[in-house]
């Protein structure tokens, strides 16, 4: 099955320790003992699998760079809480999930929007954020299409370690 390939691909990856010589080695002998649906599989596998470590790559610097600002902070409210959110065609939940926020008293909302094919979320979005400056929209729709949740919430936690003073940050689904 596909978990098993998955699993195997990992323990792999974890037995060749980055020498990629003995990765193929054991990729090799793998493939040997596979039929020819099972070998496509691996191959289709391989080839996300080095997708996705190249995504990693990607965001692992914006990652760290965010991480500094964040740690350099001299001006952090303690025991105070941000909330980072992704939503796409939430027009009719989202005010009420913004304003559930910022009445328990989160410092800010940052909301990455992406795939809105809806066109509704994104200007009850702007509107609510006219009135709370602590509301931001970040249009998340071209990292979401990459690398999907985990480019939006790369981008939102770089915006975030740009303006935010909150000594924490929760991630939360909007539904």
């Amino acid at each position: 099955s596909r978990t098993q390939l998955r699993s195997a691909l990992d323990r792999a990856h974890q037995r060749s320790q980055g020498d990629p010589k003995l990765l193929n080695k054991i990729l090799t002998k793998v493939r040997s003992n596979l039929n020819a649906d099972a070998c496509s599989a691996l191959d289709e596998l391989l080839q996300n699998y080095n997708n996705e470590a190249a995504q990693i790559a990607r965001r692992h610097p914006i990652n760290l760079e965010a991480q500094k600002r964040l740690l350099k902070r001299t001006d952090v409210d303690t025991n105070s809480c941000d909330v980072i959110t992704v939503a796409s065609n939430e027009g009719p939940y989202i005010a009420e999930f913004i304003h559930h926020y910022l009445y328990q008293g989160f410092s800010n909302v940052f909301i990455g929007l992406n795939n809105d094919s809806s066109g509704q979320t994104g200007p009850i979005i702007a509107a609510i954020a006219q009135h709370y400056p602590q509301v931001h929209l970040i249009n998340t729709d071209q990292e979401h299409q990459q690398e999907r949740q985990r480019g939006s919430y790369c981008t939102l936690y770089d915006a975030a370690s740009k303006i935010s003073k909150a000594s924490h940050c929760m991630v939360v689904d909007v539904d």
